[in-house]
C-alpha cells in the first residue's frame, strides 16, 4: 500500500500513516494530528461557511466529518521493517510456488 509523510503536532515526530488517512495518532505521544502535513489547527464542526472561523488558531479540535478517519501512525524505521517483510514473503512465496510447478 501507499504510505503519507506526517509530523506530530504535540511532540514533532516525523511519521507516515496510510495514504487515504485524515487524522494519525503518534505512536510516541499519541497525539493526534492531521495526516500528511505540519502541524495544522482543524475544527471538530461541519465544514461549511457560518462556524468557518469558529475556532481558527485555537488548535484543540478535529473534524470528525472527514472521509479518510484516524489511523495509528508509525515511524520510518518500521515502515522500513514492513517493507522487508513483505519482500521476504513475497520471495517464499515465490519459491513455494516455483516448487508446486
Amino acid at each position: 500500500g501507499f504510505f503519507l509523510p506526517s509530523q506530530c503536532s504535540k511532540c514533532l515526530l516525523e511519521m507516515c500513516c496510510i495514504e487515504d488517512a485524515s487524522y494519525v495518532i503518534c505512536p510516541d505521544c499519541r497525539a493526534i494530528s492531521p495526516a500528511g502535513t505540519a502541524p495544522l489547527v482543524v475544527d471538530n464542526h461541519k465544514k461549511d461557511e457560518t462556524n468557518k472561523d469558529e475556532h481558527k488558531n485555537d488548535g484543540n479540535h478535529i473534524n470528525l466529518d472527514d472521509d479518510g478517519g484516524v489511523t495509528l501512525g508509525f515511524t520510518i524505521q518500521t515502515l522500513q521493517r514492513f517493507q522487508s517483510e513483505l519482500e521476504e514473503e513475497n520471495d517464499q512465496n515465490d519459491g513455494e510456488a516455483m516448487a508446486v510447478s
